[in-house]
């Protein structure tokens, strides 16, 4: 770290007085910074004679320590360098131009650990870390995940680091983190199910519009616990299966999700568009072959309210979907005789 005095002067292309004392600085390639505290005849001196400009924390921090981390320069700095130099930028985090805190974001400064608090040697953005005192966002995530701010650390710079992006609320940016992890996750169906419900029971802060929805990697990729037809769980894609809200519409064709989400979810997912003909119609004959009463009922209720009785008239009229007060199930024209 810098922090010689000013009678070592060497061959840098610049040099700098360091008005507020001696800070933690890395080594920048090309400058060398000398401790000149404002009222100390060293600061005089190197502005009299023209060795070095005198400057404060706030421009060293913007014109030197900024721009080298966001260059190659910071793959030199070993972790207690850069962790240093992290504490140096955060603390000086709202004296700082609102250009600067907006590059400060951009920066990978933040040191991690995984869930259970495990310091790793990474540095992370901001943006890429969520608060963990909040167990919302917490609960996201697997114990090995390297996803929160060292606790130190954490506990000194919350504030900046929150202003420097720190997620404390689940937003579409998280949202699609989280999803391609369970699809790709090593881990049991099981453990999954956990994370991935706590995300479907979370409010989000969507920004994307409903047009680009359809192909996206929420209704694409497998992410969704869901119990199939065979009662077995596994990950399914939201446009190959279904909600609870829709179970006796689809169950006995589709996977469904079994516990009840927010319309804005069942939205996004796009489980509020209208269930295809051959879905239901698919339905409709297996809850005949189980003599299900209920899913009948709820497959005609449907058609009915969606305005495709005309459409499907045809093939209606050969299914045996009308209810005897014998207890059996027979086409229209039979019920028409048997009542005749």
């Amino acid at each position: 770290m810098a922090g010689t005095v000013w009678t070592c002067l060497d061959a840098s292309k610049l040099s700098i007085g360091l008005r507020d004392g001696i800070n933690p600085i890395p080594e920048i390639d090309e400058v060398q910074f000398i401790d000149a505290p404002w009222s100390s005849y060293s600061n005089n001196l190197l502005e009299i004679l023209g060795l070095a400009e005198c400057k404060g924390i706030v421009h060293i921090i913007e014109t030197h320590v900024i721009t080298a981390w966001k260059s190659e320069q910071a793959t030199k700095w070993e972790y207690s360098v850069k962790e240093q130099a992290a504490a140096l930028l955060l603390r000086q985090y709202s004296c700082l131009s609102l250009e600067s805190q907006q590059k400060l974001q951009t920066l990978a400064m933040v040191p991690v650990a995984n869930i259970n608090g495990h310091v790793s040697s990474k540095f992370s953005t901001a943006e890429e870390l969520i608060d963990p005192s909040v167990p919302e966002l917490r609960n996201l995530f697997f114990d090995e995940d390297e996803v929160i701010p060292v606790a130190e650390f954490f506990s000194q710079f919350q504030v900046a680091l929150k202003g420097c992006g720190l997620k404390t609320a689940v937003d579409e940016a998280l949202v699609n983190r989280r999803i391609r992890c369970y699809s790709n996750s090593s881990h049991s169906v099981l453990e999954i199910q956990q994370r991935a419900y706590c995300l479907l029971k979370s409010t989000c802060r969507w920004t994307s519009p409903m047009s680009i929805l359809e192909r996206s990697e929420l209704r694409q990729l497998k992410w969704l616990p869901v119990m199939d037809v065979d009662g077995i769980l596994r990950l399914e894609a939201s446009n190959q299966c279904r909600g609870l809200k829709d179970r006796l519409l689809v169950n006995l064709q589709l996977p469904i999700l079994d516990i009840p989400i927010s319309a804005e979810w069942e939205l996004r997912l796009g489980w509020l568009n209208k269930l295809p003909n051959s879905i239901l119609l698919g339905q409709l004959n297996k809850g005949l072959g189980r003599n299900d009463r209920a899913v009948v009922d709820a497959v005609c209720f449907n058609i009915a309210r969606e305005g495709e009785l005309e459409v499907l008239a045809a093939k209606l009229m050969r299914t045996p979907f009308v209810l005897t007060t014998k207890g059996r199930f027979c086409n229209s024209t039979e019920g028409l005789l048997l009542l005749g």
